[in-house]
């Protein structure tokens, strides 16, 4: 992944220092056209990210799509060929934050939890997506 760095007892993302002492959990979800690729820590003890105490950070990174008038009429092979372009980075993005994982994984003594099936409900007043993993119910 492009700033976030594997080190040998923690992550670092410019000045922003996670170490693995003081991770709770990591969760990756993969990305699609409708969500991003996310890598997210839950922490034991807060960290200061921009000056203020934080228990949660996620990495994420965008997909570059270019979104088109859709009132005009376009031709179906171009319509084809920009979703095949969308696809690819989706894929890419995808492949390289599945690569990270597998190196946490390998490298550390951390287990990255993948959310699986999961329901919609309400956590403060507004609808989310709570996803289930070995050890938690997040909505990420």
């Amino acid at each position: 992944m492009a700033n976030l760095e594997l080190h040998e007892n923690g992550f670092k993302y410019n000045d922003v220092v996670i170490l693995f002492s003081s991770i709770k959990n990591i969760f990756y979800e993969l990305g699609d056209v409708e969500s991003r690729a996310i890598i997210h820590f839950n922490l034991k003890q807060p960290i200061s990210v921009q000056g203020k105490p934080t228990y949660n950070v996620q990495f994420f990174r965008k997909f570059g799509f270019t979104y088109y008038d859709t009132s005009k009429r376009e031709d179906e092979r171009l319509e084809y060929i920009q979703q095949e372009e969308e696809a690819k980075e989706i894929n890419q993005i995808n492949s390289e934050f599945s690569f990270f994982v597998e190196r946490i994984e390998q490298e550390t003594p951390l287990r990255v939890q993948f959310p699986e099936k999961g329901f919609l409900g309400v956590h403060s007043k507004e609808a989310v997506h709570f996803s289930v993993t070995s050890e938690c119910l997040v909505s990420v």
